[in-house]
């Protein structure tokens, strides 16, 4: 007898159902459960027959319900097989499972008279999705935003009419000198700080407003909703108030200031990149007035920027082209007022503009780190023009401005062992004038290269003594050899006023300190009298000659004296920072 088919095949089903891992569920016209596999207590937590009679919405997420009854009740009901959906169902528990739905129409078979809706639990798919497209769009290690949400939540924020006529502002922060603790206490405790710059910043904004990790120390916020500048500036206020409070980083106190620039859309401003940028040309300005402080963006910030762009290039051109040059500036014994030495000084020979001071160039070679390949080659200039003086000349001693930046080079004390080695001349010879400003950054690293340099042979100078951080501490913690008085306590000596006092007590410190003085800046026959009757060691100046190239400064060598035919003319101070200044 042949084996009965149709009861076999409806077991067979029957079994297919209740072992299958996904819901199988039967909802009728009306969004009630008709029938619902047993798998459902294995995935849900659910009994079976608790469920049948219920309403399928029941099992959906309030947000889920909104689309899904609707679908179900209608465009379900007009097709015969359903679109895939993706739902939210509760299990037993009050959690909430992802799941992915297929599904057939039978409504008019009356062995079903239903939807039938296969479900598969897709919540660990769903995770690995979210955590995916949380790290496309979040900084992995401080959590905020990523540059790409940033952008793209601005670009939204431009794009909204409503959002516009809120008011919004973007802010762009850049952590000051965070190079330093990088570099002096590790990667990890700048990573450490940085998160806790996060935290902080999140402190100081609302909860609709966006911060963001831009890349490296930099930092972006996006603020919605304010009215006014004075309601921007009052959040950036709060901003360099918080992060002035020093951080605690591997047991180390640091400190993480910011500069922070600020821009506002102008009303047809929809370029999202334009808007970034006015934000980061206006953190660039706070820079160099200063960092720790915030301004706004304005139109004249662009130009200045432009020009700058255009100076970074050609001084790039000028290191290709050889166009730097050399000047050599006497320094006289004032006692017997001969040469004793020279101090290098750089110069632009500009194709259009002719020979430029360091006043037109020198801010840039040390923002952009020229400084450090030029600096090396004046030192190299400086050792060479010392070994081609030697014949025929008594033997003298050349002075080379240092640059913080130069300092902090890694191959610093090469180059400087290399451009005597390679002059020939022994490095007692040479004397390395640093600023104050230049010695208070990174003291613990910057004392150790000091050392190193002693070692070697050079001479080192404190340079403008006075117009920094002046401190006397510094003449007994540093390995110093000469101070340099800055040409501002020059200016009066010897003119019977009160001025004088200073360079006077700069002078007998020094004595006791057996450190010798060179004073810049002298200009009048009274200034050297002064200088040589308080014991003043060095000195130079338009007195005794201006800057000259290295012939013409040979020449003065020949006549072992100094030229006085400038003597008296005003010498217009520049700034003095470095690689010869």
């Amino acid at each position: 007898m042949p084996p009965d088919r149709p009861g076999l095949e409806e077991r067979r089903f029957r079994s297919l159902v209740q072992h299958a891992s996904d819901i199988i569920m039967i909802v009728g016209a009306e969004g009630s459960i008709r029938y619902v596999s047993p798998s459902v207590q294995r995935v849900l937590g659910h009994q079976a027959q608790a469920l049948e009679g219920r309403a399928f919405a029941d099992l959906l997420h309030p947000e889920d319900q909104e689309w899904a009854v609707p679908f179900l009740a209608g465009p379900a009901q007009s097709c015969r097989q359903l679109p895939p959906v993706a739902w939210r169902l509760r299990r037993v528990d009050g959690s909430w499972l992802h799941g992915e739905t297929v599904g057939s129409n039978l409504l008019d078979d009356p062995a079903v008279a239903g939807l039938v809706l296969a479900t598969r639990d897709v919540s660990e798919r769903k995770t690995l999705e979210e955590r995916l497209a949380h790290h496309a769009f979040h900084d992995g290690l401080t959590g905020l935003a990523n540059r790409q949400q940033f952008q793209e939540r601005v670009q939204a924020a431009l794009l909204d009419p409503r959002r516009r006529a809120s008011g919004l502002a973007v802010l762009f922060l850049d952590l000051d000198d965070f190079k330093t603790v990088n570099d002096s206490l590790g990667h990890s405790a700048g990573d450490e700080l940085l998160i806790h710059v996060a935290h902080r910043l999140k402190s100081c904004l609302r909860a609709h407003d966006l911060p963001a990790r831009i890349g490296g120390d930099e930092f972006a916020v996006l603020l919605d909703g304010v009215g006014s500048q004075e309601e921007v500036e009052a959040v950036a206020v709060r901003i360099v108030s918080v992060l002035d409070e020093p951080h605690t980083v591997q047991g180390s106190e640091v400190l993480a200031r910011a500069s922070i620039g600020i821009a506002v859309p102008e009303v047809d401003e929809h370029d999202v990149d334009a808007l970034l940028r006015n934000a980061d040309t206006s953190m660039y300005t706070v820079k160099r007035a200063g960092k720790a402080s915030y301004t706004f963006f304005e139109r004249t910030m662009h130009e200045r920027v432009m020009q700058q762009l255009q100076l970074d290039a050609e001084l790039r051109h000028a290191v290709d082209r050889n166009e730097f040059v050399v000047r050599y500036q006497p320094i006289m014994q004032l006692e017997s007022e001969t040469i004793v030495g020279a101090e290098a000084l750089l110069r632009w020979q500009h194709p259009t503009r002719g020979l430029l001071g360091p006043g037109e160039f020198i801010d840039r070679v040390e923002e952009n780190g020229l400084i450090v390949p030029i600096g090396r080659w004046v030192l190299e200039q400086a050792c060479r023009q010392l070994r081609h003086w030697d014949a025929g000349h008594e033997r003298i001693g050349m002075s080379v401005n240092i640059s913080a930046r130069q300092l902090q080079s890694e191959t610093f004390l090469t180059d400087v062992r290399r451009g005597a080695d390679a002059a020939g001349i022994d490095p007692r010879r040479l004397t390395l004038e640093i600023t104050e400003t230049a010695l208070m950054q990174d003291t613990d690293a910057t004392m150790d290269l000091l050392g190193q340099l002693k070692l070697l042979g050079v001479r080192l100078a404190l340079d403008d003594f006075g117009t920094g951080y002046s401190s006397l501490s510094y003449l007994r913690r540093f390995p110093v050899d000469v101070v340099k008085i800055d040409r501002v306590f020059v200016e009066d000596v010897g003119g019977g006023s009160e001025e004088s006092a200073l360079p006077d007590a700069i002078i007998a410190l020094c004595q006791a300190f057996r450190i010798e003085t060179v004073a810049e800046g002298i200009e009048l026959r009274r200034q050297l009298d002064h200088l040589q009757a308080v014991g003043c060691h060095a000195g130079q100046g338009f007195y005794f000659s201006r800057p000259l190239d290295a012939e013409a400064f040979e020449r003065l060598l020949s006549k072992r004296s100094w030229s006085s035919d400038l003597g008296n003319v005003p010498m217009k101070s520049t700034p003095r920072r470095g690689a010869g200044m």
